[in-house]
């Protein structure tokens, strides 16, 4: 689906959020922590070549990655 957007709108794209999203999610499920933190890095890059790297926007995917850090550290 990921790519199918990307051929579509463009390596960057504010349609490919949610896929990301859903994916993370189901990295989750699976247990493939590895993954997940990639995955996560890069919905942060994919939030600020969208909205830009000082956007407000940003705040969310940033929260989630260091949530996600502090859940793996402990």
């Amino acid at each position: 689906m990921s790519q199918i957007s990307k051929i579509n709108k463009g390596l960057f794209h504010e349609e490919q959020i949610p896929i990301v999203e859903a994916y993370v999610k189901t990295l989750i499920a699976l247990g493939d922590y590895n993954k997940v933190d990639e995955q996560l890095g890069f919905l942060v890059y994919l939030y600020q070549k969208c909205f830009g790297a000082d956007s407000p926007e940003i705040i969310k995917p940033l929260a989630d990655k260091v949530a996600w850090d502090m859940h793996l550290y402990k």
